[in-house]
């Protein structure tokens, strides 16, 4: 027999044959029944009882404050609602350790101390009808609640009615504890300690991702310094006694002096004012705004990258968003600027900052809890306007560049004087096309004029080549080519000597047999299940400069830098290039772009320029975060040969240029310095590659004299030794001048 509470596995060895053995499946599944039903809470369970509050307080405040950029972003408002003309930002190893926020506002008065931190308790609001007309950062009363639950919290203040000022330390309930009388200026100053330290498992993720939250901080205090005018900031990091400026500005009156103490006076040069304009019927159609009645009340104020190339970034990291000086994340706002900026320049993002102001009543604030995302009552008219304010700026853009151009196309170009040789005669037949080529000179004359007529149509004929080399023609007889019926290229001189033409005559004659098609046809089915059996066609990119990037990103997944030891030279082709396999593939190498990719590289690793005094130190002109990156990349600046005088106590002009790079007329400057400062900022390469541009011009002058030269024949040992280099390369696939170095011939198991 079988006790019904005995596992499976006992019954199953007790009985294992017969219908006791059913029988026992059955007790198993119902017991089994049994017991889950047993986790099901019957009617007399545990009855639904309010939560305490101080669980609640814990669960709700990890909602409020997630990332130390919000914990900073709440202070910092706090202080501005307060009417600080002066904020001053300091953290310690990136606010890992300590958090302080001190500004120059009225102060709290006694009579607000003990409901300071208590949750949902401000000055802000009465009722919730306030909300539509609120012209603060703040009005929820949670922030400081929240940070006493994930820190540790204390203010230091002092009224304007009070002759001395109180510290005030408060529990993780927000509870006042204990108050101190301190002597200190009119202002406020609240200090973090241990943020998210409560929070085991966050804390740890900020302690991880230290860096990133960092980054992230800046760029919201970034959009509170450009935007507060009149308020003067300055941010600190302090890591081992060591002080960094994050961030600074002078309490400008203007947006644009702003953006020139934040960023630097480099950034300010590409940027173009934003203005307002009103969208036209089709435009407004476009957003479904059929029946507009009256223009909304709008105004837009800012500043965006001109749409030339060069003047944008690589990315979306300096795009700042504003709603009636609020800094928010409007989504749709940011894409819409986005794609007007593509269509002009469509390889770079437009450095943005952009004040909406509309009016209070039409915007709800009240939406997510670190009050970013915001809702708008005309959004759609606030699109188009922006939409066609943008284009009519960018507009103006191109008819700059197409002047410029034109001026340019007058000039005699490199192209144009290189001296074509009519002598020889390359001839190349494919697709049962014929090309018929007739020379009445054999003198080298400059390409000058080029005339197309018609084209025509013919059976196609036997082709031959004629021994001399000068022409090429038919033995089967086809139709006379009319003066109407052919392609006629001209080929002028306007100098000094007799005019002279050369003609080509070109007959385009597809077989259009059944059998040929039907050669066709079995080709390509060929080529598709050889295609789909994986044996070839893994290189689909053609030799072509529209082309360059799909074949170097080919080359880049199919090939390592140890593949090309294991090429086999087949020789080199008409003293140029290098004729190389791997496995069933045929590459062809420019022996010249890829030496010259060697040798630029190897400067660029290894040459430390020489650099001269100079006879009066140069201050220079750098914003804080400027002056940050510079401070901690110093080991590239002086690999350029560039060497400063660092006086960080000093108020103005800290940092000055000493030292300057020098090469033969090569002569470098404070240009160079802010054009480092500005690659480091955008997108940080490895240091050691790090150049300015005529830096980089310069090595690639030098790599291309001293390379091997089209023209030169190598032995087996030198077209080893260049194909070999390649795999040192770090981007082998291009040389400085963007010339490529190496491409895709033709997969041998293609060849019928």
């Amino acid at each position: 027999m079988v006790v019904l509470n005995q596992d499976f596995h006992t019954s199953h060895r007790l009985t294992r044959t017969g219908p006791t053995f059913v029988r026992n499946r059955k007790a198993y599944a119902m017991n089994t029944n049994t017991k889950r039903l047993s986790h099901r809470p019957s009617s007399h369970g545990p009855s639904i009882q309010r939560v305490d509050l101080d669980t609640v307080h814990r669960i709700c405040s990890g909602q409020v404050v997630l990332t130390l950029s919000t914990a900073v972003k709440e202070l910092v408002e706090n202080s501005l609602d307060a009417g600080a003309q002066a904020i001053e930002v300091k953290l310690t190893n990136h606010g890992l350790g300590r958090i302080e926020i001190t500004d120059d506002g009225h102060g709290i008065p006694p009579e607000n101390f003990q409901a300071l931190t208590l949750k949902h308790h401000t000055s802000k609001i009465q009722a919730f009808h306030d909300l539509e007309s609120v012209g603060t950062f703040g009005f929820r009363g949670e922030a400081l609640s929240s940070l006493c639950a994930l820190s540790h919290l204390r203010v230091n203040t002092r009224h304007s009615s009070q002759s001395l000022g109180c510290d005030l330390t408060f529990d993780a309930q927000g509870t006042l504890t204990q108050t101190e009388s301190i002597v200190r200026n009119l202002g406020t100053s609240v200090i973090l300690e241990g943020l998210f330290e409560p929070i085991p498992v966050r804390r740890k993720e900020f302690e991880r991702n230290i860096k990133r939250e960092f980054a992230k901080m800046i760029h919201i205090l970034q959009a509170y310094c450009l935007i507060s005018t009149g308020v003067r900031f300055f941010a600190t990091n302090s890591i081992k006694d060591k002080k960094r400026t994050i961030a600074h500005t002078s309490g400008n009156a203007s947006l644009k002096d702003n953006i020139v103490d934040v960023f630097g006076s480099r950034h300010f040069q590409s940027l173009l004012p934003i203005k307002a304009k009103s969208p036209s019927p089709e435009e407004l159609e476009s957003f479904e705004i059929l029946d507009l009645e009256q223009e909304p009340e709008l105004k837009l104020e800012g500043f965006i990258s001109s749409c030339s190339h060069g003047s944008g970034r690589s990315s979306t990291d300096r795009q700042f968003y504003f709603i009636n000086h609020r800094p928010c994340d409007p989504t749709k706002i940011a894409k819409l600027v986005n794609d007007v900026y593509h269509q002009f320049n469509r390889h770079q993002y437009p450095f943005v900052v952009l004040n909406i102001q509309l009016p209070r009543e039409s915007v709800d604030i009240n939406v997510t809890p670190d009050k970013r995302q915001l809702l708008l009552e005309r959004e759609k008219y606030l699109l188009a306007t922006l939409q066609a304010s943008l284009k009519a700026m960018f507009a103006r853009i191109p008819a700059e560049i197409e002047t410029v151009s034109r001026f340019i196309e007058k000039r005699p170009s490199r192209e144009s004087s290189e001296k074509i040789n009519l002598q020889s005669t390359i001839t190349v037949c494919r697709d049962n096309c014929s090309l018929k080529r007739s020379s009445q000179s054999s003198k080298s004359l400059p390409l000058k004029q080029m005339k197309l007529e018609s084209v025509t149509k013919q059976t196609p004929p036997a082709v031959q080549i004629d021994k001399k080399g000068s022409e090429l023609h038919s033995e089967a007889p086809s139709a006379e080519i009319s003066e109407e019926k052919r392609i006629v290229i001209e080929i002028e001189d306007h100098g000094q000597k007799p005019k002279q033409r050369r003609s080509i005559q070109a007959q385009f004659c597809p077989d259009l047999s059944t059998r040929n098609l039907q050669f066709k046809w079995d080709r390509k089915k060929e080529a598709q299940a050889s295609s789909q059996s994986g044996k070839f066609r893994s290189f689909l990119a053609k030799i072509a400069p529209e082309d360059n990037s799909q074949a170097e990103q080919e080359l880049a997944r199919h090939f390592d830098q140890g593949n090309f030891k294991e090429m086999q030279i087949l020789g080199q082709f008409n003293l140029g290039f290098i004729i190389t396999r791997y496995a069933d593939d045929l590459f062809i190498v420019d022996q010249h772009a890829s030496d010259e990719k060697y040798n630029y590289e190897k400067l660029q690793k290894a040459n430390i320029l020489e650099s001269q005094n100079m006879v009066v130190a140069q201050p220079l002109a750098l914003s804080a975060s400027d002056e940050g990156i510079l401070l901690d990349n110093l080991d590239v600046f002086e690999k350029n040969g560039f060497e400063f005088e660092i006086d960080l106590e000093a108020t103005h002009d800290r940092i000055k240029l000493t030292r300057i790079p020098h090469y033969r007329n090569w002569i470098f400057g404070q240009s160079e310095v802010e054009e480092l400062i500005f690659m480091l900022t955008d997108a940080p390469p490895e240091k050691r590659l790090c150049r300015p541009s005529r830096v980089q011009a310069m090595f690639a002058s030098r790599a291309c004299r001293t390379s091997v030269m089209i023209g030169t024949a190598l032995n087996a040992h030198e077209l080893r030794r260049i194909v070999y280099h390649m795999g040192e390369m770090d981007q082998p696939w291009h040389c400085p001048h963007g010339r490529p170095t190496m491409r895709h011939l033709i997969n041998l198991n293609m060849i019928q």
